[in-house]
């Protein structure tokens, strides 16, 4: 009778008494010591405490080497397939999200006791302030909808950080031409398609600028194009993220006195430019196409090009970008009474693959025309890129006020 008493006071003991296993970055965890007579389970959860489903859970020793694995269920659960080793020891726990997901988790050290085995893993949650881009690599010297459309078949997209000189991270394109970037902290970043030749085309990315903060970048329009311009060009990209506007590059090349618009079908004296890619918002709008090629579609992306190849001495080049819709502005306006929505505009400058500048338009100013940037020619062969107004002005072309031409410079 007495050995019946001590053998249950020594399981009573057993069964209350817990092992402390403790978390690297997360709580300390209480488990009980009957626990090691199954396998070791635990979860693996969302940002919102959602179980995630398809997750990859491993189990190291303290050699570096698999114990087991496990594959999330779909409320984020998982079980081992036996217990890990018979023994204490130090363990690391990696979780790999699924490939549809941007998640990223810290590796979880787990520190049992000599006399104890792992079980309950407990809740495992990702980082916080994790996002993700994607987009689509959109040809801007072609028209997407064309049935000449052409497109890099295979490449990678290299997210940078402002500053920075490596690659933060890089994702392959798929056949569809998207791309998606996960575990990407907060932070200032250039997303660019790496320069490749892919099918016998000299293919650039023109570096894209993303602010990560607060949530997941979509639907990003990452510009690539066929660099088999002359040498020395000058590749003007105007790009602007409302689809419902329709903005329209406005550019003029010539001397004092004189100005020239350049159109699709260009102009060679006094400068070498024309428009290749020419982007109306609806179908019966001015300049669009008979097939629609041209038409802002759901999930396009709004995309002018301008290719400024020579200059002659003394040659200005003033680009604008004009909301050509009514009730439409380049800038927006918030006055606290109503309001027009912004374009959402920006202009990229390339010239012989490298990445001259982005210019952003104002905002809240009410204007439906910006000067963006003005080009010069040298006269010895070579051009000069600025911001608009940036030397001293010429009579060159109108400065548009709030929707009507209003004078000429003199």
């Amino acid at each position: 009778m007495k050995n019946l008493r001590k053998t249950a006071a020594l399981l009573a003991t057993l069964i209350s008494t817990t092992l402390i296993i403790g978390l690297m970055g997360c709580d300390f965890l209480a488990v009980a010591a009957e626990d090691w007579l199954s396998a070791p389970y635990g979860y693996v959860y969302d940002n919102d405490g959602v179980g995630l489903a398809g997750a990859t859970v491993k189990v190291y020793n303290g050699s570096s080497q698999v114990q087991s694995t496990a594959t999330t269920s779909s409320t984020g659960y998982f079980s081992l397939d036996s217990k890990v080793d018979s023994t204490g020891g130090t363990y690391t726990v990696k979780v790999t999200a699924p490939t549809t997901s941007y998640l990223v988790y810290d590796d979880v050290t787990v520190i049992v006791p000599d006399d104890g085995y792992l079980y309950n893993i407990g809740a495992i949650k990702p980082k916080t302030g994790i996002y993700s881009v994607s987009g689509s690599i959109i040809n801007v010297r072609e028209l997407e909808k064309s049935t000449s459309y052409t497109k890099p078949t295979a490449g990678t997209v290299e997210l940078r950080k402002f500053g920075e000189t490596v690659a933060t991270a890089t994702a392959t394109v798929s056949s569809d031409l998207s791309y998606t970037i996960n575990g990407v902290e907060p932070g200032s970043y250039f997303v660019t398609f790496k320069k490749a030749s892919v099918d016998s085309i000299a293919w650039v990315g023109i570096p894209i600028s993303v602010e990560v903060s607060g949530g997941n970048i979509t639907n990003l329009g990452t510009f690539v194009y066929n660099d088999n311009l002359t040498a020395g060009s000058i590749l003007l990209v105007l790009s602007w993220e409302n689809r419902d506007y329709d903005i329209d590059t406005h550019a003029y090349a010539g001397t004092v006195g004189s100005a020239i618009r350049v159109t699709t079908s260009g102009i060679t004296t006094p400068a070498v430019a024309k428009w290749e890619r020419d982007i109306v918002a609806k179908t019966g709008d001015v300049g669009a196409l008979p097939d629609g090629s041209n038409v802002i579609a759901s999930g396009a992306y709004p995309v002018e090009t301008t290719v400024v190849e020579s200059l002659a001495s003394g040659t200005e080049l003033r680009f604008f970008a004009k909301a050509f819709l009514a009730n439409t502005s380049v800038t927006g306006l918030d006055d606290g009474t109503g309001s027009v929505q912004p374009s959402g505009v920006k202009l990229y400058a390339m010239s012989d693959a490298v990445h001259f500048g982005t210019w952003f338009s104002p905002l809240n100013s009410f204007e439906t025309a910006i000067g963006m940037v003005q080009i010069i020619g040298n006269g010895d062969g070579t051009m000069t890129l600025s911001t608009f107004g940036g030397n001293t002005p010429r009579a060159l072309g109108p400065v548009f006020g709030n929707g009507a031409i209003v004078t000429e410079m003199k």
